[in-house]
């Protein structure tokens, strides 16, 4: 019993590793050429596999920004303890968590505009919409957590529950980001996305 649990486990890392090196290479291909330039088949044969062997792993292109972004959220949420311990409150950690979802969409706005609308199009299908959340939800639940803990954010509504309508907030100012390029601030877009989930829109 214990060999057999070896060997499938040495098999899941074995299968780990191959989609970690699918996604590096495909990434770094859809920045050097584009999402839309970049087919299945060139991203088999950097890895060098079959594309059969690439399907098994990722039927579509972007199921693969969504592994990587996946990835980046797990990484985030590895030092996220810490992370939100260095700030004094809720309102200056999400705006630190926002500056650097910002920088990040900055240094790949396609990603962000393949990956929302990809999760738009499958937002009927629960289940596959569950396989492509990024992980960002996790993140803002742990941090809503912790404030309720601290007293800062009512208890009456579950943190999860506070975490998906935040979440949604940041996909949507992302997406108008997405239809005006030029002129729209996501840096300050995403201020008023924190000042208004923790403040309302009442006067003060």
């Amino acid at each position: 019993m214990l060999e057999e649990e070896t060997r499938l486990s040495r098999i899941e890392r074995k299968k780990d590793k191959m989609r970690q090196k699918i996604t590096t290479v495909a990434m770094d291909l859809f920045r050097k050429q584009g999402f839309h330039g970049t087919t299945l088949e060139q991203i088999a044969q950097e890895v060098d596999i079959a594309k059969k062997t690439l399907y098994n792993y990722f039927p579509e292109k972007e199921v693969i920004i969504c592994a990587y972004l996946q990835g980046f959220s797990r990484e985030e949420a590895f030092r996220l303890d810490e992370f939100i311990r260095s700030y004094p409150d809720i309102h200056s950690c999400l705006l630190a968590i926002f500056e650097k979802c910002a920088q990040t969409y900055e240094a790949d706005p396609e990603v962000w505009k393949v990956y929302i609308l990809y999760r738009l199009r499958n937002k009927s299908n629960h289940s596959k919409d569950e396989e492509l959340r990024s992980g960002f939800e996790g993140i803002l639940t742990k941090v809503i957590e912790h404030a309720q803990e601290k007293g800062h954010i009512r208890l009456d509504i579950p943190a999860k529950e506070l975490a998906q309508h935040l979440e949604k907030y940041f996909f949507m100012t992302v997406l108008s980001k997405l239809n005006d390029l030029e002129s729209f601030s996501l840096s300050n877009s995403l201020a008023r996305c924190v000042d208004i989930f923790l403040n309302g829109v009442t006067p003060r």
